[in-house]
């Protein structure tokens, strides 16, 4: 699971399934699953249950 935020309008193109985005003063965040994010200021984050988890 990684999240990263971009100018509104973009999209991460990394081969990641986006499953959540929120809209932010700075840009847009996407909350993303996948083994590796390609782009540089993804961050690993923990998946909650708003992004289809249960975390177990």
């Amino acid at each position: 699971m990684w999240e990263n935020v971009t100018p509104y309008g973009e999209r991460p193109d990394d081969g990641l399934r986006v499953v959540a985005t929120a809209q932010l003063r700075e840009g847009t965040r996407h909350r993303a699953v996948g083994n590796e994010a390609s782009h540089p200021d993804a961050v690993p984050v923990t998946p909650t249950l708003e992004d289809g988890s249960s975390g177990s």
